[in-house]
């Protein structure tokens, strides 16, 4: 467990750098999958024949996120660095990191479209590129860059990721 705290030195630049500039940089995915990997392999002692585990730990979220990429829904870094954190925890673990990523999120966004009174129009052109969508198969983006303001994720995984820790702390999980 003291280990995983080696996760914050990536995660908290990358949630300041999203949240200031709405972009993770590069330079804090490498160094996420550096320490993710080597998390993996000190921690739970993994070796070389464990290596498709740890390369199914970083494709699931690039596939099961690249459709909200494609469609504007979270941003490239988001991505990326979902799927570096996924290396170093088993997938249970992972996805209460998520839950304690997404609920927060959801609920800040739901907030915002009420306090600027844009819900019911953000809800009815959801309703209308789903119905595109469907009709068209995924030929555009929901969001195109520039409209609206993108959400940064990253702040929320770094909420999601102390809330887990917490959780195992106290003996929830």
């Amino acid at each position: 467990m003291k280990t995983y705290f080696l996760v914050y030195i990536f995660l908290v630049p990358a949630a300041v750098s999203d949240f200031r500039k709405r972009k993770i940089k590069n330079v804090w995915i490498l160094l996420a999958l550096a320490i993710t990997f080597s998390l993996a392999v000190f921690s739970e002692g993994m070796r070389g024949k464990d290596l498709p585990v740890l390369l199914l730990r970083l494709i699931w979220p690039l596939l099961f996120f690249y459709p909200f990429f494609l469609c504007g829904g979270i941003g490239a870094g988001d991505v990326k660095l979902l799927a570096a954190m996924s290396v170093a925890f088993r997938f249970k673990d992972i996805l209460v990191i998520l839950f304690g990523t997404f609920l927060p999120a959801a609920v800040f966004s739901l907030g915002r479209l009420v306090r600027t009174k844009q819900f019911s129009s953000s809800l009815l052109r959801l309703f209308q590129y789903a119905g595109r969508q469907q009709k068209e198969g995924f030929s555009e983006r929901y969001a195109e860059p520039g409209q609206g303001e993108r959400l940064p994720l990253a702040p929320f995984l770094l909420a999601g990721y102390t809330f887990f820790l917490l959780a195992e702390k106290w003996g929830i999980l």
